[in-house]
């Protein structure tokens, strides 16, 4: 479900930027629309190269931990 890697452009293809929601230090999360489902989801891209090891390790722990608040959700909030 979540990519540890930056996104591709041929990932990147299957949505449309929406607007963009936020930069950190780290990044910029855009509001995108999967082109072929609707379905609204935040993509973040880094600013930094994926060999930076502690761009690298970031990006882990907050895969991680969005990876528990999906689980969390869906469990408390089933569809």
């Amino acid at each position: 479900m979540f990519r540890s890697r930056a996104p591709s452009s041929h990932f990147m293809e299957r949505y449309e930027k929406i607007c963009r929601m936020g930069e950190g230090s780290y990044g910029v999360v855009y509001k995108c629309r999967n082109r072929e489902t609707g379905q609204i989801v935040a993509i973040k891209k880094f600013v930094e190269s994926e060999e930076d090891p502690l761009i690298k390790k970031i990006a882990l722990r907050e895969i991680r931990m969005l990876k528990v608040y999906v689980l969390v959700t869906r469990t408390m909030c089933p569809t």
